[in-house]
């Protein structure tokens, strides 16, 4: 048996989409019980394996779903940005420092 001849194709959901994964397991438990058949040669084995990965990748198609893109909001004025990398950079020297002057000009920053 070669292991190199994939059989299995990967055609999982998009970016956008999500998997219920109790669900999806849910629906392989039901459709195989704990117990599964003895098989005895190399294609039942090839066979079961087709089987198995096409209910998987089936599965995988009912338990996804689609999640709303999230809408780019609108750029922050310049004024706050400059803030915002003010307070950035105050924090990372007091994170350096561990000045109280510094910490005390950090807790002003708006």
């Amino acid at each position: 048996m070669t292991i190199s001849d994939s059989i299995i194709i990967s055609n999982l959901p998009a970016a956008n989409k999500k998997i219920n994964w109790a669900k999806f397991k849910q629906a392989l438990l039901r459709k195989y019980p704990k117990q599964i058949a003895k098989l005895t040669n190399s294609s039942e084995i090839y066979n079961e394996v087709l089987l198995i990965t096409s209910d998987i990748q089936s599965a995988i198609a009912k338990c996804s779903y689609s999640v709303n893109q999230i809408q780019v909001s609108r750029p922050l004025p310049t004024k706050n940005l400059q803030k915002i990398t003010i307070k950035r950079i105050l924090r990372k020297d007091w994170q350096c420092s561990r000045s109280p002057t510094v910490k005390s000009i950090l807790n002003a920053q708006i």
